[in-house]
């Protein structure tokens, strides 16, 4: 799902990509395969049908940027 990579994945590019500019190596981070079925999808894709995790990474990535 497009959408789905201004989340998680879209983070992590970013972060990727600052780590590149800084001329720091990269971070050899790799996400967990998620598979999104039938029978999970209302839950996993939450209210806007879109699998974006509630784990905190967001605040995680701010934290490593200094924001």
């Amino acid at each position: 799902m497009i959408p789905e990579l201004l989340n998680l994945q879209g983070w992590q590019l970013v972060d990727e990509l600052n780590r590149a500019f800084a001329g720091e190596k990269p971070s050899g981070f790799s996400s967990a395969v998620h598979i999104v079925t039938r029978d999970n999808v209302e839950f996993d894709g939450g209210k806007n049908s879109l699998f974006d995790p509630d784990n905190g990474y967001r605040d995680q990535y701010k934290r490593i940027w200094g924001k």
